[in-house]
């Protein structure tokens, strides 16, 4: 069985190499998720259901209605990501180099908190061309519903803004955890070296195993 007194003073003695490995992890992390992480922005518009209605007579949210919205969503998520809508935007914005395909890849439309309002998201790796592509989505979007409708049913609520900042270079967590990772793999690493080692280290340890006196010491000589 293993000494855990033993193992937390050896620990205690390798604690710079565990310390040592588990920086250089996060150090390593930290380089590669900095220089090779492509900024990734998120730019938002909204857009206002004019037709829907989520409340009875006494005001309470009726059940029936979130579940017509809901499905309403899968139908705005499907016509929003569709050919029709999506060249649309290629034509538009003359992104000739985006195939429609790619376009429906990078957006997303979900309601907001079960609201009338519609979150339309797009991510892109440019700022202004996300901006872009959010708002040309959108009136695209609203032509399409209102065709098939035969109605004013959606209207843009806020276009969107230039997005500042990119959403994917927090790498905090990742460092953190690539940094825990190594730590416990050293603690391991030092716990099954010290399990599957027989050797004696110290004069008490060769009493308790041999059961015995210990009555001489042969000290360690460097001779030359």
């Amino acid at each position: 069985m293993i000494d855990f007194q033993r193992l937390f003073k050896l620990l205690i003695r390798r604690s710079w190499i565990i310390l040592l490995l588990s920086s250089l992890a996060g150090g390593a992390a930290w380089y590669y998720y900095t220089n090779k992480t492509v900024p990734l922005y998120q730019a938002n518009a909204s857009l206002y259901a004019l037709t829907r209605n989520y409340s009875d007579i006494s005001g309470k949210v009726n059940s029936d209605s979130l579940l017509v919205n809901r499905m309403l969503v899968k139908d705005y998520r499907e016509l929003i990501k569709s050919y029709k809508v999506t060249s649309t935007v290629v034509e538009e914005l003359g992104l000739n180099d985006i195939p429609p395909e790619a376009i429906a890849a990078r957006v997303n439309i979900s309601s907001k908190n079960d609201s009338n309002v519609l979150l339309v998201t797009v991510l892109d790796t440019k700022p202004d061309r996300a901006r872009d592509i959010a708002n040309s989505i959108s009136r695209a979007f609203i032509n399409k519903i209102n065709e098939l409708t035969n109605g004013n049913n959606l209207s843009i609520l806020d276009v969107s803004k230039t997005p500042v900042l990119p959403i994917n270079l927090d790498h905090r967590m990742k460092i953190i955890t690539a940094f825990m990772a190594v730590f416990l793999l050293s603690v391991t690493a030092i716990y099954f070296l010290e399990l599957t080692n027989t050797k004696l280290q110290t004069v008490e340890e060769a009493e308790k195993r041999l059961e015995c006196n210990v009555i001489g010491i042969i000290p360690k000589m460097s001779i030359k």
